[in-house]
């Protein structure tokens, strides 16, 4: 008697790319970090924010253990280098795990903190050499994150265009199909983390409005929204087709929380920190 054909595999469901997403890079994963231990970096640190002291860290499986840092006492200026693949250097405000730069990802840029002065480190170039685009993906996030110049006369990408770029992704609302394709547990946690950002705001109507708008991509990163710099990827499937150095991952730290456990509402010109415009950047 003749055995039966093997039933066929099951296709892996494949979450269809926003506009901003290309297509090559397009992934689907989830790894949700139990709550609250975060993987933390150089051993045991401390959780509290400070200048000297480095937050809890949640690291990305596609980070390079060899990150390339620039020197200042180099001869060529900052992103004035010709491009060689893995001879790459991301600017010193973005580099993990010793990224200076204090910003909550559910705020614009404008409210981050730098010790230097930030219009000028926004300025700069993001990479040394610098490139005309960059491609971040986040364990967290089951999306990439194209990077390019928002000034047409610029031919490289700014640290301006990189944190510009993470907010507006990080604005852009999930549907119903997207949110289900995480486990249950992690489900909830968005939902948790939707409702701290819009109770967040003060005002009644913006309280509403962002509510109406239902979940978001930044809900994804739930207590972790805190930018802990970029780290380049070395391998896997992220770099098909890609130049090695254009590829980042993005590193993510717990956010700051007032001692209701909600976040602090930040507030910025034209707005209270949770607007899609980010013209003041």
């Amino acid at each position: 008697m003749a055995s039966s054909p093997p039933p066929s595999p099951i296709p892996s469901p494949v979450i269809p790319p926003p506009p901003i997403m290309p297509a090559p890079t397009k992934r689907v994963h989830f790894d949700i970090p139990p709550t609250p231990s975060p993987t933390l970096s150089n051993g045991s640190l401390e959780s509290s924010v400070g200048p000297t002291t480095p937050p809890q860290h949640f690291y990305s499986p596609y980070a390079s253990s060899k990150q390339q840092v620039y020197h200042p006492e180099s001869p060529v200026p900052f992103g004035f280098l010709p491009y060689a693949a893995g001879q790459v250097c991301i600017h010193p405000i973005l580099v993990a795990p010793y990224t200076t730069l204090v910003w909550d990802m559910m705020y614009p840029p404008s409210t981050a903190h730098a010790p230097g002065p930030l219009p000028k480190l926004l300025a700069e170039p993001a990479t040394h050499p610098g490139l005309p685009s960059l491609t971040l993906i986040c364990d967290l996030l089951p999306w990439s994150i194209t990077v390019m110049p928002v000034d047409p006369a610029s031919s490289v990408v700014t640290v301006s265009d990189v944190l510009r770029a993470l907010f507006r992704s990080l604005r852009l609302s999930v549907s119903a199909a997207e949110l289900s394709f995480l486990p249950k547990e992690g489900q909830l946690r968005v939902h948790k983390a939707f409702h701290v950002r819009h109770k967040s705001i003060s005002d009644d109507q913006r309280r509403a409005e962002e509510r109406a708008k239902g979940v978001k991509r930044v809900d994804f990163l739930m207590e972790a929204r805190r930018f802990a710099g970029l780290s380049m990827v070395v391998g896997g499937p992220a770099l098909q087709s890609r130049g090695l150095g254009e590829v980042w991952a993005v590193h993510l730290a717990l956010a700051d929380l007032d001692d209701d456990g909600r976040g602090a509402d930040k507030c910025c010109p034209g707005g209270d920190g949770l607007d899609d415009d980010d013209s003041n950047v």
